[in-house]
């Protein structure tokens, strides 16, 4: 027997009515118009216009080469560059979102359609339009899970812009607005977090995180949701939240990446481990370091060691693993110029400022744009180059004066 979708059987229904009851000038606004309506848009224009986002989305996650010595995205929306390339298919998204809008005018997936329109834009990161969209959903179509939606992506939106005090305007007319939905609370609590990441307020990430991950779409972004709490606590200073979210990315059998960046997090978190936890944090690492397969992330490794070997008060093993870090960099610049960084802090607590001052001086050719707070370590890095370089001059009064002192058979 064959056997047809149901959406086909639907669609077939309606337009053996459309038939039965004719074209009438009534039509459109008769109850079997809107069911006819209803049916061809959410079945046709709109659910095709929806998977194609949905592909879009896939796609933009897929191709995020992400920074892992950042906090990363709450929104994995890819480069500008992956935005051009996807172009083409959210044109297509909007066109569809458009023929629901104009033909089936009646429909009630009207406002669903003008939503899908505006994230189109927002993927396209043509953010006035898509601002412009889903302000227009939220007069048009109010007290509709369209029109609540659209006041969460107009602060993702202003975030986007860099406009974070018009973000968190909108988050606060968001948590006045008395009706706003109980399901999307999670995805306002999405929202807060990224605002909070942005302005490094990250105990107030983490806990709107924690909130906003119980209504994570999938397993893919539960397991993001969970690393990124990782590191919010990480640096909140909560190593033992930090170890958590780290062991349940590893424990979710999650990709490649994130699950390795867990056990190099797990370092970090080291001082919130057992005994017996570190010793197999150590192990663990040193292991990598004799597999060639892992050669591409031997300098993340030593780092993560020499961090280890700081926190035992092994300074000279720091040092080793440092300079091991070094030398097996040969793609990643910011871990390399992190390596330089810890080497010459190392050595400007000894005091041993010459060798400090080389260190530091070798950080600044591998700090470009993605390094975390390039600007502001740049302008350190400068006013240190300065203090150093008087130390060493007063290093070398000092030691000259002591000798100006001493009888003259023994300067000779």
């Amino acid at each position: 027997m064959i056997r047809f979708p149901i959406h086909s059987f639907r669609l077939a229904v309606c337009l053996l009515l459309l038939v039965l009851s004719g074209c009438g000038k009534g039509f459109k606004t008769s109850r079997t118009g809107r069911l006819y309506y209803d049916m061809t848009a959410r079945f046709n224009p709109y659910f095709n216009g929806k998977e194609k986002l949905k592909e879009v989305q896939n796609t933009l996650y897929a191709t995020t080469d992400e920074n892992f010595n950042r906090v990363i995205a709450i929104y994995s929306i890819g480069t500008e560059s992956t935005a051009k390339s996807a172009s083409g298919d959210l044109d297509i998204v909007i066109k569809k979102g458009s023929k629901v809008i104009k033909k089936h005018d009646v429909s009630k997936f009207v406002d669903d359609a003008y939503f899908l329109v505006g994230q189109a834009y927002y993927y396209k990161r043509d953010y006035f339009a898509a601002i412009e969209t889903f302000q227009f959903i939220k007069e048009k179509f109010r007290k509709t899970e369209p029109a609540y939606r659209s006041m969460i992506w107009t602060a993702r939106c202003l975030m986007e812009l860099k406009k974070l005090n018009d973000a968190q305007a909108q988050l606060s007319i968001i948590k006045q607005t008395k009706l706003f939905p109980k399901e999307l609370k999670a995805e306002y609590n999405i929202v807060r977090a990224d605002y909070f990441s942005r302005t490094r307020e990250w105990s107030e990430a983490a806990k709107a995180l924690e909130e906003g991950i119980k209504g994570a779409p999938n397993r893919k972004y539960k397991i993001r949701y969970h690393f990124i709490l990782a590191q919010l606590w990480g640096r909140a200073g909560n190593q033992e939240k930090s170890a958590y979210h780290y062991k349940e990315v590893i424990r979710r059998n999650s990709p490649f990446d994130l699950s390795f960046q867990s056990k190099m997090g797990l370092a970090d978190a080291y001082d919130a481990q057992t005994p017996k936890q570190r010793e197999n944090i150590k192990d663990f690492l040193l292991k990598l370091t004799k597999d060639d397969k892992n050669k591409d992330y031997w300098d993340q490794v030593y780092f993560q060691l020499a961090k280890i070997a700081s926190k035992e008060k092994k300074n000279p093993l720091a040092i080793n693993y440092l300079q091991q870090s070094v030398k097996k960099s040969t793609k990643n610049q910011t871990q390399k110029a992190l390596s330089y960084i810890r080497l010459g802090e190392i050595y400007f607590s000894r005091p041993d400022y010459q060798v400090s001052k080389l260190y530091y001086d070798s950080a600044i050719k591998f700090i470009g744009p993605d390094f975390p707070n390039s600007d502001i370590f740049l302008a350190r890095q400068k006013v240190l180059s300065e203090l150093i370089g008087n130390l060493i001059i007063i290093q070398k009064e000092d030691s000259l004066q002591k000798i100006a002192q001493l009888p003259k058979e023994e300067i000779e």
